[in-house]
């Protein structure tokens, strides 16, 4: 067999010169810092019963954002002081971003079942959902009524406390408008809804004046049958049964596009074929076309009328992408007289049907019954359930979803005389916090990309929840550290027996000292040990890696404690306590430590030490991410251990470490272990001043 080569996976046996480029070495991504995510109870935010996919935790990245959302005073003040903690020039920023974490298990408030909310046949067409879970939701009133310039339109009003949203005329208009002017049929009639679109057309011919055998010739040229269409009949007498059978003879295509013939006999002395006295006959043949109708008697004074039903279109709308779609295929028989004339440039922006993708599951379009589009009738197709869900949609409030059962708009839309209604949303609960509604709240964000949590309660055993969960999330990709306070009022003592001497931990960093601040009315206000921790989160978020906190100063106001705080300084750091003490220039964090007192290790009882070493596995992890899936060669090992090297040699640049040394990667089949050392950067705690006195002579 001849030579070859193998290039990109493929046998070359054409001699040539062929080259590969392998930019590997640069890929993967980059990290992203500054990311706080608060954990408490927060029972607005969506935490459904018993698991973590049912926690729904929001990130807002302003003040703004938060108040946009919901004006409760606690949001508002968290917000305040994550994005802003300090006013110390070292510390740039805040937060890059806030994440709420609910752990309370709750409800959501809607009008689910609320009968003034229905059509006009008194059936839910839509529900509105309190975008506040729990009992917060309740308090959402909303209004719906006819606009009082147009009877077709909507108006709908939504508060809450001291906000409140106006809509004002809501309606889709005309979106299309269908119709049939050809000259073969003698009605047609359409039904529409979210599933299908049934278009039924009828031709009506009566025998002529008598005089010999009868026979009525149809040959129909402005027809359309829907494929696998079954066509029906009936007679009806002009005055008497024939003396005579009556046959019609139908002549077109099956389903398949074979010839066929079929032909239906009414007795003589009946007056149908077989199905009861002006009753239809439905065919057990298919047609894809018809090409004559045939009506013959002997009976010379029959002057009975015949009527053949077939449907031109049935439509089922999950087949189409949008209504448009379906217009188009209609109106591509418009020169055998079927027309869909779009009306509105929304057209082919309506889903056929409701789209379990979207929040609004709104689409289609409004049901009608039986409407003649015989020219010069034409139906007038409106979506006013689809506009109007979309629009309250995008409500700061609330969230709008078409019932199951909705097919045709709110009862208030055409109504005359107009109406309005109102209604509090109702059904938001709450249900108590438990162990298991933490596990589910921390599960939630575990994976994601978030580098500090502040767990919003100081209860030890969820304190140490948060040790649990930094550790998971280690696992996940997602090095965190967490912060966190005690009860207020608390001693030196107490909080080393109750809280952090049980913690022990350089995951975890603990405050015990109120603080007071101008919160987000611009009040001051005395603040829990728990928000000076979460000042210390946005601090440590807003400042580059590594930055320690140390004599660093929160934009706060004053600091109590049940201690001395400039004496008993040292005392608190020794028990892993985070505090702060005074100087000239007002409160300073002594020293930004964690909980971790097993010994004296530098970089576990150090705050940005520690955020320097998991930062650098977290950034080399992310570096090298691109690499899972390659195959293993035997220069796959060197190749990556010059990468790592690039990378921590990046890491020193950027500040995230101090120095490394003895990187060593061993290719162990299926995986590949990288090791390194690398020292972490420390803060500087201590300056030592050895001043020698000796007696210089100023000769």
């Amino acid at each position: 067999m001849p030579s070859s080569i193998t290039v990109n996976g493929l046998k070359i046996y054409k001699p040539g010169i062929y080259g590969t480029i392998d930019a590997s070495q640069l890929g993967g991504k980059g990290i992203s810092n500054g990311n706080v995510a608060v954990v408490g109870d927060f029972p607005m935010f969506q935490h459904g019963p018993s698991s973590a996919s049912t926690v729904d935790p929001l990130t807002f990245l302003s003040g703004r954002g938060v108040k946009a959302f919901c004006d409760k005073r606690e949001l508002l003040d968290i917000a305040k002081l994550a994005f802003t903690p300090s006013v110390d020039s070292r510390i740039p920023g805040g937060a890059a971003s806030l994440t709420y974490v609910p752990v309370r298990p709750n409800t959501q408030a809607s009008s689910a079942g609320y009968a003034g909310y229905a059509d006009a046949d008194g059936i839910q067409c839509l529900t509105l959902f309190s975008r506040l879970w729990g009992p917060d939701g309740n308090k959402i009133l909303t209004k719906m009524n006819t606009n009082a310039t147009d009877s077709d339109a909507l108006d709908v009003e939504i508060y809450y406390g001291g906000k409140s949203e106006t809509y004002t005329g809501l309606q889709s208009g005309v979106i299309a408008e269908l119709y049939y002017d050809g000259a073969d049929l003698t009605t047609n009639t359409l039904t529409i809804d979210k599933t299908t679109w049934t278009w039924i057309w009828e031709i009506v011919t009566a025998f002529t004046a008598p005089g010999g055998v009868q026979s009525v010739l149809v040959e129909p040229t402005e027809i359309v049958v829907s494929p696998d269409s079954v066509l029906s009949a009936k007679i009806v007498d002009g005055g008497a049964a024939s003396s005579a059978a009556v046959t019609l003879t139908v002549v077109g295509l099956d389903e398949l596009g074979a010839a066929q013939t079929v032909i239906w006999t009414a007795l003589t002395g009946t007056t149908d074929f077989g199905s009861g006295a002006g009753v239809y006959r439905s065919t057990t043949d298919k047609w894809s076309r018809i090409d004559s109708l045939t009506l013959a008697t002997t009976d010379v004074a029959y002057n009975g009328t015949i009527t053949v039903l077939g449907t031109a279109f049935a439509l089922t709308t999950a087949d189409f992408d949008s209504v448009g779609e379906m217009c188009s295929h209609i109106d591509n028989n418009s020169a055998k007289g079927f027309h869909a004339d779009g009306k509105s440039p929304q057209l082919n922006n309506i889903p056929c049907s409701p789209d379990p993708s979207t929040d609004t599951l709104a689409g289609g379009v409004d049901k009608q019954t039986a409407v003649d589009v015989h020219n010069p009738a034409k139906c007038s197709m409106r979506a006013d359930m689809w506009y109007v869900c979309t629009a309250l949609d995008k409500s700061d409030l609330v969230s709008c979803q078409q019932a199951t059962t909705g097919v045709k708009p709110p009862r208030f839309m055409g109504a005359a005389p107009a109406l309005d209604d109102q209604i509090f949303l109702f059904g938001g609960t709450q249900e108590a916090i438990t162990a298991s509604s933490w596990d589910d709240a921390l599960l939630a964000i575990q994976a994601a990309d978030i580098q500090i949590v502040v767990i919003w309660d100081e209860t030890l055993a969820y304190l140490q929840k948060g040790i649990t969960h930094a550790a998971a999330a280690a696992l996940s990709g997602y090095e965190r550290q967490v912060w966190g306070g005690t009860v207020k009022d608390k001693t030196l003592t107490e909080i080393y027996d109750e809280t952090t001497a049980l913690c022990n931990n350089a995951s975890i960093a603990i405050c015990g000292q109120e603080v007071q601040v101008s919160d987000s009315r611009g009040k001051s206000v005395w603040k829990d040990p728990k928000w000076f921790a979460l000042m210390c989160a946005g601090m440590q978020a807003g400042s580059p890696v590594a930055t320690p906190l140390t004599s660093k100063r929160p934009a706060i106001l004053d600091v109590r404690q049940d201690w001395d705080a400039n004496l008993y300084a040292g005392d608190a750091i020794s028990k892993g306590i985070c505090v702060m003490d005074r100087d000239a220039l007002g409160w300073k964090i002594t020293r930004s430590v964690t909980t971790y007192l097993e010994d004296d290790n530098p970089i576990y009882s150090e705050v940005s030490a520690w955020e320097s070493a998991i930062t650098s596995v977290r950034s080399l992890r992310a570096s090298l991410a691109i690499q899972i899936g390659n195959p293993v060669y035997a220069g796959t090992a060197p190749r990556m251990k010059s990468a790592v090297e690039g990378l921590l040699d990046r890491q020193v640049q950027d500040g995230i470490i101090k120095a490394w040394r003895n990187v060593v990667l061993e290719d162990m089949g299926d995986s590949i272990r990288i090791s390194y050392e690398m020292a972490a950067v420390e803060p500087l705690n201590f300056i030592e001043v050895n001043a020698t006195v000796v007696r210089i002579s100023s000769v």
